[in-house]
């Protein structure tokens, strides 16, 4: 179960790669999350932020947009360089965040 300092930590890795930029791509690799229209809502926008409260993780985008996420039982989040293997199958990913060398998803 993810716990509170688990979600902090998360933060400040995802805050570290993608504040104040403009996510180069955007994918929504998960087959059920794309009439979501992610792609097109957060494309163009600077991450203003990234916080934690709680459980809660928020992406805020410019635009007044946010991204809410809450890990539950088995969530997680994972911070990888381009083309590094991920830990999970790459279907798994609801969302995946490219900026320069990294990738957040």
């Amino acid at each position: 179960m993810s716990e509170g300092d688990t979600i902090r930590h998360v933060a400040a890795r995802i805050r570290s790669v993608l504040s104040t930029r403009v996510p180069e791509e955007i994918l929504a690799p998960q087959p059920r999350h794309a009439g979501d229209r992610w792609l097109e809502r957060l494309a163009g926008r600077a991450v203003r932020s990234v916080d934690a409260h709680g459980k809660h993780l928020f992406v805020r985008f410019e635009g007044d947009l946010t991204l809410h996420s809450h890990l539950c039982m088995t969530g997680a989040w994972g911070i990888y360089r381009h083309g590094e293997r991920w830990k999970r199958a790459a279907d798994r990913a609801w969302l995946v965040l490219r900026c320069g060398d990294w990738e957040a998803l």
